[in-house]
């Protein structure tokens, strides 16, 4: 992929963006992308801060909102960006 519309990776910079939160779970198939996309922000100078979640797929928050876990990772959402 090399449009940077379809794969924001692709922008020859981020520099400027805002601080940006992301979140990632261990067993999601896209975790990597979200990883990886993180750490390209922050080697743009972007302010970023990411919590992964292990052993978790993906919108495990949506399936089981009962468990504490996701309780935790609505609250970490909430938070975002505020928190760092």
């Amino acid at each position: 992929m090399k449009s940077p519309l379809a794969f924001p990776v692709a922008f020859p910079s981020h520099a400027g963006l805002p601080k940006t939160y992301f979140q990632a779970c261990v067993m999601d198939p896209l975790r990597d992308c979200s990883i990886v996309l993180e750490q390209v922000y922050k080697d743009d100078g972007v302010p970023t801060k990411i919590d992964i979640y292990p052993g978790l797929p993906h919108a495990f928050w949506a399936m089981f909102p009962e468990l504490e876990i996701s309780q935790k990772r609505e609250r970490d959402a909430a938070e975002g960006p505020r928190g760092y």
